[in-house]
């Protein structure tokens, strides 16, 4: 049986502002930041490009080793700065604490083809934003603990909501008929690429997100490009990837 996720770590930290400048570099070191971002490893250092666009350069890579992060890989982290500044202006030198590997995944239209297999069961949303050239899920189920679950975000040929400049997509959730066993519950973090619908739109506003949820059944959550990066909570997340979602 797959390690299911430990719930008892709950955090519940908000997305804040990568500082470039302080009046006192030292208050720096007295508070944890969190950052979503692009592990890239090199020979002679390994550093996260985050999505707001600041590059953070790893003094303890062998926390991403442990969590098995290769280059290329998107995580979540938890760190605290340990140096004033590294080699340019937006660029600091962090240890983490904390390091979650993220599954990310491209949009797909659903067709008749695909649409058993993409499946629609339910869901509990915690939260959901856009960040870089992402737009990110954070969910929870629960599961047997052995089950494959699948996620995927879709666009359809008949969007249940329209609105000029907003993209329809669907969050779509298989459970492979994992209802019944209940022996824990998974939370995680899904994020789906947008850059190349965004760049094929300039005129895009942003997205309206249809989710069917384990409460109240079906929503609609609308969420806008301008308030990409705002900040959003994330709770209930173990160190260890979700390597039973796909």
């Amino acid at each position: 049986m797959k390690k299911l996720l430990n719930l008892k770590m709950l955090l519940m930290l908000s997305l804040v502002t990568f500082l470039v400048s302080c009046d006192n570099d030292s208050d720096l070191y007295d508070v944890p930041y969190i950052t979503f971002g692009e592990v890239v490893i090199s020979e002679n250092s390994t550093i996260i490009e985050s999505d707001l666009g600041n590059t953070l350069v790893v003094s303890n890579p062998q926390i991403l080793e442990r969590a098995k992060v290769e280059s290329g890989d998107r995580i979540y982290g938890i760190f605290h700065f340990v140096e004033p500044s590294g080699n340019g202006q937006n660029t600091k030198v962090i240890e983490l604490g904390f390091v979650y590997k993220i599954l990310t995944k491209d949009i797909v239209a659903l067709t008749p083809e695909n649409e058993k297999e993409i499946s629609d069961d339910a869901i509990a949303p915690v939260d959901l934003w856009l960040s870089g050239d992402y737009l990110n899920f954070n969910y929870t189920f629960f599961t047997d603990g052995v089950t494959t679950h699948y996620l995927n975000m879709v666009t359809v040929d008949n969007p249940k909501k329209n609105e000029e400049g907003y993209q329809y997509v669907e969050i779509r959730h298989n459970a492979n008929y994992d209802y019944d066993k209940f022996v824990g519950q998974y939370t995680g973090i899904v994020s789906f690429d947008i850059k190349d619908m965004v760049e094929a739109d300039p005129s895009l506003k942003g997205f309206i997100v249809r989710i069917k949820t384990t409460s109240v059944g079906e929503r609609f959550y609308k969420l806008n490009l301008k308030e990409k990066d705002a900040e959003h909570s994330v709770e209930g997340l173990s160190s260890e990837s979700m390597d039973a979602v796909q």
